[in-house]
């Protein structure tokens, strides 16, 4: 995989998994307050979905952030570990001649 590639695969791993973090953060904050139905429906799920986003964002926000920042990290560490196996694995081993072998002829 080419160096913009793998830059663009990690960011996309590490975004994913923060917004997945911050769906997960406002789920669980989401299930502490209990709203009364009787309003209806819609403005039921209105105002669930509200509060879950907007209760403690900033917290959320870091939160799910720093795990975006660490999956980037992991799958740009994991990447770069496959590619060194790779381009260690394709060189040309070092060639020993012995000193007995008949098939090897002197030069000069």
């Amino acid at each position: 995989m080419k160096k913009q590639n793998s830059r663009i695969f990690s960011g996309f791993i590490g975004i994913t998994c923060a917004v997945a973090a911050f769906i997960f953060f406002s789920i669980a904050a989401g299930g502490l307050v209990e709203f009364s139905k009787d309003v209806g429906l819609a403005l039921w799920l209105k105002e669930v979905l509200l509060y879950s986003f907007s209760n403690k964002f900033a917290y959320k926000l870091v939160a799910s952030l720093v795990i975006g920042f660490g999956a980037y990290f992991a799958t740009n560490m994991i990447l770069y570990s496959k590619a060194m196996k790779a381009k260690k694995a394709s060189r040309a081993t070092r060639v020993i001649f012995t000193q007995n072998d008949p098939t090897v002829g002197k030069t000069a």
